[in-house]
């Protein structure tokens, strides 16, 4: 197991209501970056905003030797997720965040 990864997302456009931070970057540039950080061995990815695709990720892990240390799956980003994903009294809502798992 991994001891020290990054969460690949900061490593590429970030925003807030103020401003957006840093130029975009493909997955495979972030994977490279990971790569080349000293003390960093893994990476966590963000599900379905960066990666969707299991042959694709895995394929980056190999090219360039980063572990995979979690894989976030995002139910929270959407407005619909706003009042919950799994625990949403919304049953429509719920099946979606569960569909994301």
């Amino acid at each position: 197991m991994p001891k020290h990864s990054v969460i690949t997302s900061f490593l590429s456009q970030t925003k807030d209501r103020f401003h957006e931070y840093n130029e975009e970057k493909s997955l495979e540039e972030r994977f490279k970056m990971v790569s080349e950080l000293e003390g960093i061995e893994a990476a966590e990815v963000v599900f379905p905003y960066e990666v969707n695709d299991v042959d694709e990720l895995n394929k980056l892990k190999s090219r360039y030797n980063v572990g995979l240390s979690a894989v976030n799956v995002n139910v929270k980003a959407e407005p619909e997720f706003r009042n919950g994903g799994l625990t949403s009294p919304v049953e429509s809502v719920r099946k979606r965040a569960v569909q994301f798992i």
